[in-house]
């Protein structure tokens, strides 16, 4: 809106074009950290790249004057330019560093918890290229404790300030299922219904042309969802694991609307999308059949309490 105001009026089109060449450049930079950090043939690369380009609730959500597509574009920009920190010069190493905190700038003023997650790559992918020796350990242990001295008590108020505010606004908008899951306490069973009611958001609706299309989109989300636990089986992809953990977590803890999910998104597909590739043709199979069966159990259940 500021950005607009320099050449003109603001209006609502021009965010939305705005987010539509962001989701461009998403779908660029998944194919480039699937060529050079996954390590996938062009073919599989493009296929993902291309998922991740139409998948429905980010298109529906680049459709919109909403930031979230933004600040995906942000993550994933950032993760992918350290994933390539070691092969770069020392200009490349040099631009890395800046756009990372210019990344973090832009973050604390759009939405404040993206700059956390833009903290933790670097450290990632530094603790990743240093040798694991005692000296680097104990390096990596005080910074965490310096970081834990300086943001904790920040950290927790932020926390309980926005799982209350948000956990009152989804209750007050939510019914039947949505609102039994959303008024639970969050420890010990809260966080695990939100975590499965998360794989199936946005739930299928057929009512609606809108909702039907945003369908699509959480059906493939079930059908893949058995190789997004197949990746965490190998110790492979550490980084990628991590972010797409931290940002998941810590969207069904606090926000949980909807359209947040977007920032967790590409990197499940990515983690889904590279165990697919690698499995083989009785693995499919089997997962195809899990996959089936649990979609049609889900259907059926949520039927039964929607509408009986």
């Amino acid at each position: 809106m500021r950005f607009s105001n320099l050449v003109g009026e603001f209006h609502t089109l021009l965010p939305r074009i705005f987010n539509g060449f962001l989701v461009g450049l998403i779908s660029v930079l998944a194919f480039s950290i699937s060529t050079k950090y996954l390590n996938l043939n062009n073919k599989n690369s493009k296929i993902l790249a291309f998922i991740i380009g139409v998948f429905p609730i980010l298109g529906y959500t680049a459709a919109h004057t909403f930031r979230d597509i933004m600040l995906v574009f942000i993550i994933i920009c950032t993760f992918y330019l350290w994933s390539q920190f070691k092969r770069n010069n020392f200009f490349g190493k040099l631009l890395t560093v800046i756009v990372t905190v210019a990344f973090i700038v832009i973050s604390l003023e759009i939405r404040a918890v993206v700059a956390y997650y833009l903290l933790v790559i670097p450290f990632l992918f530094i603790l990743r290229y240093s040798k694991l020796n005692i000296r680097s350990i104990t390096q990596s242990l005080i910074l965490l404790l310096i970081l834990y001295v300086l943001f904790y008590e920040e950290f927790i108020l932020f926390f309980y300030n926005t799982y209350g505010r948000y956990s009152e606004y989804l209750v007050s908008g939510a019914d039947g299922l949505s609102n039994l899951i959303f008024s639970m306490d969050l420890f010990p069973f809260g966080i695990i219904f939100r975590t499965a009611y998360a794989f199936i958001t946005p739930f299928p609706n057929l009512e609606q042309i809108e909702s039907l299309w945003l369908s699509i989109g959480t059906i493939f989300q079930l059908l893949f969802l058995p190789y997004l636990f197949i990746a965490f089986k190998n110790n492979k992809y550490f980084e990628l694991k991590i972010i797409f953990v931290l940002i998941f977590i810590s969207i069904i803890t606090t926000t949980f609307t909807f359209r947040h999910i977007v920032m967790y998104l590409p990197f499940a597909i990515l983690l889904s999308g590279q165990a697919y590739f690698e499995s083989g043709r009785e693995i499919k199979k089997t997962v195809l059949i899990i996959s089936y069966t649990i979609f049609i159990f889900l259907f059926i259940f949520y039927s039964i309490i929607k509408y009986f």
